[in-house]
């Protein structure tokens, strides 16, 4: 019951943040100022993967990037996660990189993608990337909830909620 509440409460924020949220063709927003800001913090982070690696963020600088914070228990999360790994496995030889971001428990997220392999590199942090995720822009801290960066660290693109192919398809011309 409290998880179909939480389930609820999470979609209805992805609904109020897709009105609030930066879509494609706003004006990039700077990735990488201010001492305070939380991109700062972000490009200086080092994540442990879900393989055992550790993955420093600054390596990734230069570069596109698409992280996306999703759970196990989020359905729009579960359904966008086969299309955006198809989009990474197509787009990482253009030097496109991509970071998922699980909201999640590390047995959970271990369980799930046994029976679902991806080849995006994933992290997991548990409620700490809901935390995060609000950090980089996601208003309300609904699931699923996806920034894409250009090669000069500019936020291009807040999406709350589930991402569509006709997303992917205005990603392409990010650089």
């Amino acid at each position: 019951m409290l998880a179909a509440m939480g389930a609820g409460a999470a979609c209805a924020g992805v609904w109020f943040a897709q009105r609030q949220g930066s879509e494609p063709g706003s004006a990039p927003q700077s990735a990488s100022s201010g001492a305070d800001d939380p991109w700062v913090k972000f490009w200086s982070s080092q994540f442990a993967l879900l393989d055992g690696k550790p993955l420093l963020i600054s390596q990734w600088r230069g570069k596109p990037l698409v992280l996306n914070f999703w759970a196990t228990w989020c359905p729009p999360c579960i359904e966008e996660l086969p299309m955006l790994d198809t989009f990474y496995k197509q787009k990482r030889a253009d030097g496109w990189q991509m970071l998922a971001i699980a909201a999640d428990s590390e047995s959970k997220a271990r369980a799930f993608l046994a029976k679902h392999p991806i080849q995006i590199p994933v992290t997991v942090l548990g409620g700490d990337a809901i935390a995060l995720s609000k950090e980089l822009g996601n208003l309300v801290g609904g699931l699923p909830f996806t920034v894409v960066l250009n090669s000069s660290a500019q936020v291009a693109v807040k999406k709350a909620g589930q991402v569509k192919p006709t997303d992917l398809e205005t990603w392409v011309s990010i650089r």
